[in-house]
């Protein structure tokens, strides 16, 4: 009897403003129909940050299965949910894979989800940073159910109403530091590619005043068509520029500590936990 019992899912997109609109709610309702009905919102984004959505699997089921402490819940939980919370993630995170091969083919931006979140009822949400293309983590799985076991111990305290793995904090930090070298490194590759244009157009007014024109008006008529050329593209760029809309800024790739998580109770106190230590550090 108690195998027979599955939960029912609801998805919540929490899309930054800078991306969401009409066409992107009715593609993800449409994409992601046949896993579960989903719930699309615009959150508030600042101009100086990538763009970040969330991905949230609402979990509902009418019968105890998440106090690792109670017998029920137990066989509930083991009877049911490792099966089916692998299979959701499985189906969500292939998803958003595919979605966004077909926006890359059709010229659009991408759609990432930098964290999954799983929200289980009254109990605890346990929210993870996604890997590379928003893939899910493989061990997604292995993390929730640590915090499962680690809340029915009372290993995490009382009241603990959610858990991010790494810890926001952390993976804030990681995140800017790696927006930051990005930045860096374009700038300097501007940098090489105007220092290239210049010399290329200190070569064209050496080779025009190498000819056989006596007072050099071969060279100065070389170096102003030349920078009659640079300026007119120059222009261009700018009028396309104003033209077109400003690309989105998306993070690049990063590493995080993910054994470090963030613990954040009721009240809104936060503590970070070393699950690999078992115990907090702050």
């Amino acid at each position: 009897m108690t195998a027979t019992i599955r939960p029912s899912l609801i998805l919540n997109m929490d899309v930054d403003e800078r991306q969401f609109s009409d066409d992107v709610v009715a593609e993800i309702k449409r994409s992601y129909s046949y896993v579960a009905p989903s719930v699309v919102a615009a959150v508030p984004a600042s101009a100086d940050v990538p763009i970040e959505n969330t991905l949230r699997l609402v979990v509902r089921m009418r019968r105890p299965y998440w106090d690792a402490n109670d017998e029920a819940a137990r066989e509930q939980w083991a009877a049911v949910m490792p099966k089916w919370l692998s299979n959701m993630f499985y189906k969500v995170s292939s998803t958003v894979t595919a979605c966004n091969d077909v926006r890359c083919k059709a010229g659009q931006e991408p759609l990432p989800y930098a964290w999954m979140e799983v929200e289980f009822g009254d109990n605890v949400t346990v929210a993870q940073a996604t890997e590379t293309a928003s893939a899910f983590p493989g061990d997604a799985l292995t993390a929730i159910e640590s915090v499962r076991d680690l809340t029915a111990a009372g290993t995490l305290g009382e009241g603990v109403a959610r858990v991010s793995v790494p810890a926001r904090s952390l993976w804030e930090e990681a995140r800017a530091a790696a927006w930051a070298a990005e930045g860096v490194e374009g700038a300097e590759d501007e940098a090489v590619e105007a220092a290239t244009e210049a010399a290329d157009v200190a070569e064209a007014v050496e080779a025009a005043a190498a000819t056989d024109d006596p007072v050099g008006d071969g060279a100065a008529m070389a170096a102003e068509a030349v920078a009659a050329d640079d300026a007119e593209m120059a222009a261009d760029e700018v009028a396309s520029a104003d033209e077109a809309p400003a690309a989105l800024p998306f993070a690049p790739d990063f590493a995080v500590d993910r054994t470090v998580w963030g613990v954040e109770y009721a009240d809104g106190t936060v503590r970070l936990f070393d699950s690999a230590a078992g115990g907090f550090i702050d």
